[in-house]
């Protein structure tokens, strides 16, 4: 195994990395939004296609469940939605080139893993095996394709921090502009992802000490990352004032309730940590290499980057107790790093038994983390079918009510604008959307059962395909009618 670190730290090793990593992505590349999470991947393709449609104002972004209104609403800074939009006037639709901008955008933050290891530890072949290892985890694996921000905010991230490591090896001035608008980017899609300014912090002090805080770069580089991400947010909430859940991931009573309960530090520090984040082929190398971690060329670097990312993590505590795996993704990269230093242990040890079982490991974790997350892809369906239909059946312009139990889906799987309500939701508002201007009422096919409370609302079936069924919504004049 002597030529094996020299293998892993060639160039050609990192192409093959990036290379499988693309090409297994682009299984059903063109899928529309479904399978786990399909609500976030709905809201975000529906962003994208009202810039396309709507409006091109990347200040005042669109979603489909907005009533008589215009739908333009506060969410992250759109930098990932937009490009969607203006990719898609190239000819493909916009969930194959939604899907395709991620797994680039995942490649491109795995390039930038790559640098970031290198520049800190200087060496080569433990930037190759832990790209490796980051490349293979289920949870990179999952939203390596998905058409949702968040692998762009990493990719960001991430380049950041490689960017600003050369910056303070007495790199030009460009560099640390460079690495302030990547990090302002990442901020501005996901806040936590400022994290990575810790690790940042960490390598100027090994650098400067406490006089870094005398320096005024420091204090350029701090307002250049983080002014732009408040006046983003600032903006963000004055568009959608009643919203309040961008810095902390909701409100701060469901946060606490979420940290007293036992089912954040389940998700957080132990089922997703080993099974979805380090990888449960390789927990050992992890446990192996969180030993030898004091070895590790600057490791105040990492230590820093990992307190930071989990520090994050209780600012986000209701997703992270519930099924928003996604916020966790910024732990991938760093601890991949402990457990490539576990890993490279193994397999330059001089027992044969140990290199052969770490190499089956190492080898089984793509077959893991592809097969860990098998279950997450949906049914394939024909989502333009359902456009069609709803075209042919529904007048254009027609404002509907989609009874939803994953918000927007209904409305964006049909083409249209309106109100959502909730399975089993009160009559009322039905009753005050029809009153606006509401003329149809549309419904997941397995939710029919639930609209039992508002059924005097709901008059005839209109159609019906695999996804939803369509009725007419009676006002008052209607129902007087069917009375007399």
């Amino acid at each position: 195994m002597k030529g094996l670190p020299d293998l892993l730290g060639r160039p050609a090793f990192l192409g093959f990395v990036l290379l499988f990593f693309f090409t297994t992505h682009l299984y059903r590349i063109t899928d529309p939004p479904n399978g786990y999470h399909r609500w976030r991947e709905t809201d975000t393709a529906a962003v994208a296609r009202n810039f396309a449609t709507e409006s091109w104002n990347p200040l005042r972004p669109r979603i489909d469940v907005r009533g008589t209104g215009d739908g333009v609403v506060g969410t992250e800074f759109p930098a990932y939605t937009w490009t969607v939009a203006a990719a898609s006037t190239l000819g493909w639709d916009i969930h194959g080139w939604g899907r395709l901008l991620t797994v680039l955008g995942a490649c491109a933050a795995l390039l930038g893993f790559h640098r970031v290891v290198r520049g800190f530890t200087g060496q080569n072949d433990l930037a190759g095996l832990a790209t490796f290892l980051a490349a293979s985890v289920p949870l990179l694996a999952f939203y390596g394709r998905t058409i949702q921000p968040d692998v762009w905010a990493l990719a960001f991230a991430t380049n950041a921090l490689a960017v600003f490591l050369k910056w303070t090896k007495g790199g030009h001035a460009s560099l640390a502009a460079a690495a302030a608008t990547l990090t302002a980017l990442a901020g501005s899609i996901e806040p936590t992802y400022l994290a990575i300014g810790l690790p940042m912090l960490a390598a100027l002090w090994k650098q400067e000490g406490a006089g870094l805080f005398k320096q005024p770069r420091t204090w350029l580089f701090a307002a250049g990352a983080l002014l732009p991400v408040w006046i983003w947010f600032q903006w963000a909430r004055g568009l959608d004032p009643g919203n309040h859940y961008f810095l902390s991931g909701g409100n701060w009573e469901a946060g606490g309730q979420a940290i007293l309960g036992g089912e954040f530090y389940r998700n957080v520090y132990r089922a997703r940590l080993l099974e979805l984040i380090v990888g449960t082929p390789v927990v050992w190398a992890f446990a192996v290499g969180l030993v030898m971690l004091r070895k590790l060329p600057n490791a105040g670097i990492l230590v820093a980057w990992i307190i930071g990312v989990f520090s994050t993590y209780f600012l986000t505590a209701t997703y992270c107790a519930t099924a928003h795996d996604y916020h966790t993704m910024t732990a991938v990269f760093p601890l991949a790093v402990v457990t490539a230093l576990g890993l490279r242990a193994t397999l330059t040890h001089s027992s044969r038994t140990l290199r052969v079982f770490a190499i089956i490991t190492m080898l089984a974790m793509p077959v893991y983390g592809f097969g860990r997350i098998a279950h997450r892809y949906g049914e394939p369906y024909d989502f333009w079918a359902g456009r069609v239909r709803s075209s042919l059946h529904l007048p254009a312009g027609a404002l509907v009510v989609a009874i939803d139990p994953m918000p927007g889906f209904v409305l964006y799987y049909s083409g249209r604008k309106g109100w959502r309500l909730p399975p089993g939701g009160d009559a009322l508002e039905l009753e005050r959307a029809a009153s606006q201007g509401a003329r149809y009422v549309l419904v997941e096919r397995s939710q029919r059962s639930n609209l039992v409370p508002c059924r005097r609302l709901i008059g005839d079936e209109l159609y019906s395909d695999e996804w939803l069924t369509a009725y007419e919504l009676q006002g008052d004049d209607d129902r007087a009618e069917r009375t007399r």
